[in-house]
């Protein structure tokens, strides 16, 4: 069994950098779990623990569904949390709509209920996750920050294919291994 899920990965320029770093600098007390940028991503699913036969047959067919992909761009844009502002407990970076994004996340649904893998219902809210907080000691200091970039229009992010990876939990943090990377053909 592996722990696994689908996503794009995000290649953090300037402007996410920047963001990240001013939130890092301060929050400096703040018990944050930050992620490593080279972990930056966008979930299309998250599927837990599965068999190894499982992972095979779901990377044939994700495999077989890139190629009728073209690359496409996404905007990334404002910062907001989960939960509240009262009571965050993550911190994220939103993704401007984009039909193409939200395409590829159904497609991806399709073949987990081919595969019968459930699939996330709901809609499809897609952000990049940048720190998950344990204890609120300065809420003020978060509020602060999300306000200061809530309608700040980051970096665009030219999408060419997306990654069914692995999920290795280390005290340090969870490192990232692919099961498959899918490269979209070339327009």
């Amino acid at each position: 069994m592996r722990r696994v899920f689908i996503s794009v990965n995000i290649e953090p320029g300037p402007g996410i950098m920047g963001v990240y770093k001013d939130f890092k600098e301060n929050l400096i007390n703040e018990p944050v779990k930050w992620v490593r940028p080279e972990n930056f991503h966008i979930t299309l699913a998250f599927l837990g623990d599965l068999a190894e036969e499982r992972i095979s047959s779901l990377s044939d067919k994700l495999q077989k569904v890139s190629v009728l992909w073209k690359p496409f761009t996404i905007e990334l844009s404002g910062v907001g949390v989960f939960r509240n502002i009262r009571n965050p407990s993550v911190i994220w970076i939103g993704i401007k709509p984009s039909i193409p994004l939200n395409n590829l996340k159904y497609q991806v649904g399709e073949i987990l209920l081919e595969e019968g893998l459930p699939v996330e219902s709901g809609d499809f809210s897609p952000h990049l996750t940048f720190a998950r907080l344990k204890k609120k000691k300065y809420l003020k200091e978060i509020e602060q920050l999300v306000k200061k970039y809530e309608n700040k229009e980051f970096e665009s992010q030219r999408i060419d294919s997306f990654e069914f990876n692995q999920s290795i939990l280390k005290p340090g943090g969870p490192v990232y291994k692919p099961v498959g990377v899918y490269p979209f053909i070339s327009a």
